[in-house]
């Protein structure tokens, strides 16, 4: 299997999250990866149980170091601001295996259509330039670049978020 690859991996610099946008994408390593957004400080993402909306990108990041998530920081040059892609998150639900997943708010707040995975996203951003700077925090030694998936990767493993959080609520016959 190949892998979308980034020719410069730089490390993150935080504070530039705080004033600049980026996708994040979280389980960079893994088939599918999780994405966010952070606007200026603010960060959102859509997930299987719900969203965020607005969280401090200094408490997410505790979770990325917490835990070692392997996660690359996307900075792209487009101008967002919190309000718009706060409006924009807020009009969604949650991911699910038959409808939005956490890629449709992003590329609805970046204004960018036509993107059914995170590689028809990045190939969109590095058409037009978009793309300033690839970080990452926590990578796996010799890492290069995403694992190619597609759409039936993203489906299959927020069915198996949904079935395991359902069977959390279902109460055993005895």
């Amino acid at each position: 299997m190949s892998e979308y690859r980034f020719e410069n991996i730089s490390p993150l610099n935080e504070t530039s999250l705080l004033q600049d946008t980026f996708i994040w994408i979280w389980y960079a390593d893994k088939i599918p990866p999780h994405l966010g957004i952070s606007v200026n400080g603010a960060y959102f993402s859509l997930k299987y149980n719900g969203k965020d909306v607005a969280l401090d990108v200094s408490k997410t990041m505790k979770i990325i170091k917490t835990r070692n998530i392997a996660s690359l920081f996307i900075k792209v040059n487009l101008q967002s601001k919190v309000k718009h892609v706060s409006d924009v998150f807020e009009s969604f639900d949650k991911a699910s295996s038959q409808g939005e997943t956490c890629l449709q708010p992003i590329q609805k707040a970046l204004d960018i259509a036509g993107c059914e995975t995170l590689f028809d996203l990045l190939n969109k951003l590095a058409l037009n330039q978009l793309i300033q700077t690839v970080s990452g925090l926590n990578l796996p030694m010799n890492y290069k670049g995403i694992p190619l998936y597609g759409k039936e990767e993203i489906r299959s493993r927020l069915l198996k978020l949904e079935h395991a959080t359902l069977g959390k609520h279902i109460p055993t016959a005895g």
